[in-house]
């Protein structure tokens, strides 16, 4: 299912009151464990959903299970945590709509229900939980007053001790027919170029700016520099740009080594696929960097001094630590706002570590 698809179907069921995208009882079945993620209590935010999407696979993996399916709630008269006040009823679908594709880049993901209606939802968790399937969060913890004020959602506590015991966690891909558009795209626009994805946090450009920690945007003379130095010195290095093109300033859109990927019309989907399909990643530490983070490929995320402690925190690791437990090579975290020579010797490494290999285009 695309991304123009998805959102077609959602304008189409969002009015209905019934369970959105499956009709039917959630499948009966001893393979999955059903996760429930609360609109109510959660964000809609990227970065979240795709912790939440590893714990669950963590959980159903503990609990011996080969999937999970996704049970989530956003009811019309409340549809926002008190994390997100400026989310009402009034303009919470185009919030949904924006942030939904990010449950369906986990291979272990079975089944997807969506309601709006919490006595349904909450009757057919009571059915599961009398009938002793398993839960994340369990029954108990889903209908706590805690849970639903402020959900637990992002640590890396319970995904650490799972690497530590197993010694691998289950990565996130997007599903296999956007790995093949995003290897198609770039082969199609310059098979000999090395490709470098690219995020940067503007919240700064948003009419609402409440809880919006600005001080995690990107500089955007400064990556706008990094860029040109770039295309004098390595010409066959294209950068693709994920974001909303209203983010971008306009010199952005004069640079030839520059792709931003949402001016063709993509969506999410494509934006994740990319990082996967990219020879690496460089991001401030935001929503999409955390896909590089549960993936594959190469990244350095640049990660800023103002809430360094609480980020360790929820990494479960010390502020400055620049590999997270289960990172694999060449995947690590720079511990400041990036200077011009930081980004260039960071291209340079990276560049250098890819020159040896084969162009898998």
């Amino acid at each position: 299912m695309n991304h123009s698809n998805l959102e077609s179907l959602m304008k189409l069921h969002l009015s209905t009151g019934q369970p959105v995208l499956d009709q039917f009882m959630l499948s009966q079945s001893d393979d999955a464990l059903t996760a429930v993620w609360d609109y109510g209590a959660s964000p809609y935010a990227l970065g979240d959903t795709l912790t939440w999407s590893m714990l669950s696979s963590i959980e159903a993996l503990n609990a011996g299970k080969k999937f999970f399916d996704v049970c989530t709630i956003v009811h019309r008269e409340k549809p926002n945590s008190s994390l997100q006040p400026y989310i009402n009823s009034n303009n919470y679908q185009f919030f949904l709509i924006d942030v939904l594709p990010a449950f369906f880049v986990n291979p272990m993901l079975r089944d997807f229900h969506l309601y709006q209606d919490r006595e349904s939802l909450e009757m057919e968790l009571f059915y599961k939980n009398i009938t002793g399937q398993v839960m994340f969060p369990d029954f108990k913890e889903h209908i706590s007053a805690f849970r639903k004020a402020y959900g637990l959602y992002n640590s890396h506590d319970t995904i650490n001790a799972f690497f530590e015991k197993n010694g691998f966690i289950p990565r996130l891909k997007v599903p296999v027919g956007y790995q093949t558009w995003a290897r198609d795209f770039l082969k199609n626009h310059n098979p000999h170029s090395n490709y470098v994805c690219i995020h940067l946090r503007n919240r700064g450009q948003h009419k609402d700016q409440t809880l919006a920690e600005l001080y995690r945007d990107g500089d955007f003379e400064l990556w706008l520099e990094f860029f040109d130095i770039a295309y004098s010195k390595y010409p066959n290095v294209k950068f693709v740009i994920l974001g909303r093109p209203m983010e971008w300033p306009r010199a952005y859109f004069q640079r030839q080594n520059l792709l931003i990927l949402k001016s063709f019309g993509y969506g999410l989907l494509e934006e994740l696929a990319m990082i996967g399909e990219c020879d690496f990643f460089m991001a401030t530490n935001s929503g999409p960097g955390v896909m590089a983070i549960f993936g594959e490929k190469p990244y350095v995320l640049f990660q800023p001094d103002e809430n360094a402690v609480y980020t360790a925190k929820v990494y479960g690791i010390e502020p400055g630590q620049t590999r997270l437990p289960f990172a694999l090579p060449e995947q690590s975290i720079c511990w400041k706002i990036p200077e011009l020579e930081d980004l260039l010797d960071t291209l340079d490494h990276h560049l250098a570590v890819i020159s040896g290999k084969e162009n898998r285009r």
